[in-house]
C-alpha cells in the first residue's frame, strides 16, 4: 500500500509523523514513490509494472502501464509535467502528465509498443502521446532522479558498466 504521513516538528528539533491516509492501489508490493509537488499528486511504482498517480486532495487516480517487469524507481521533474520510471525490464521511460491530469479521467494508460516515440492509449482507445522509452539498459534500472534544473535526467542500471 502506500501511505502518506503528515509531519510534526520539521522546523523544530523534535521529529514526528501521523499517517493522514492509505491507498492500496497495486495488486503487488510497492517498489518506489515520489511527490510532485506542483499538482499534489504522489506516484508509486510496483512490483505488478505499474506506476499509480495519486492526487491526494480529491482522490483522483490513474494507473500507467508499459514497463514489462516491476516498476524500481520514478521521481517527478522539478518542473513541468514529466516523470521518469525504471524497471527490471531494463527500461527508463519518461511520462507526459499534462494530457492526463487535463483530462482530469481517472483510469488507465497502457502504452502498446515499446519501441521509441511509442504512443499511449487511454481507456477509451483514442491515442495520445503519453511515454517513449529513453534507453534500453543490459540490466535492471535501480535508481532515477531529474537535476534541480530538470534539464537533465540521471539513471542507474546493473549493466556492469
Amino acid at each position: 500500500s502506500t501511505a502518506l504521513f503528515k509531519m510534526a516538528g520539521v522546523e523544530s528539533e523534535a521529529l514526528g509523523a501521523r499517517e493522514r491516509m492509505s491507498l492500496k492501489l497495486h495488486s503487488n508490493n510497492v517498489t518506489c514513490a515520489a511527490f510532485w509537488l506542483e499538482e499534489d499528486v504522489v506516484c508509486s511504482g510496483s512490483m505488478d509494472g505499474t506506476l499509480m498517480l495519486w492526487r491526494v486532495h480529491d482522490g483522483w487516480t490513474h494507473r500507467l502501464r508499459a514497463h514489462t517487469g516491476w516498476v524500481t524507481c520514478c521521481a517527478f521533474q522539478p518542473f513541468g509535467a514529466t516523470l521518469v520510471s525504471g524497471s527490471a525490464d531494463e527500461t527508463l521511460r519518461l511520462w507526459h502528465l499534462s494530457a492526463l491530469l487535463a483530462a482530469d479521467d481517472s483510469g488507465e494508460t497502457n502504452v502498446n509498443e515499446r519501441a521509441n516515440g511509442s504512443n499511449g492509449s487511454n481507456g477509451s482507445g483514442s491515442k495520445r502521446s503519453v511515454s517513449i522509452e529513453l534507453k534500453s539498459y543490459g540490466g535492471c534500472v535501480k535508481c532515477c532522479c531529474f537535476s534541480p534544473s530538470g534539464a537533465l535526467v540521471c539513471s542507474g542500471s546493473a549493466d556492469n558498466f
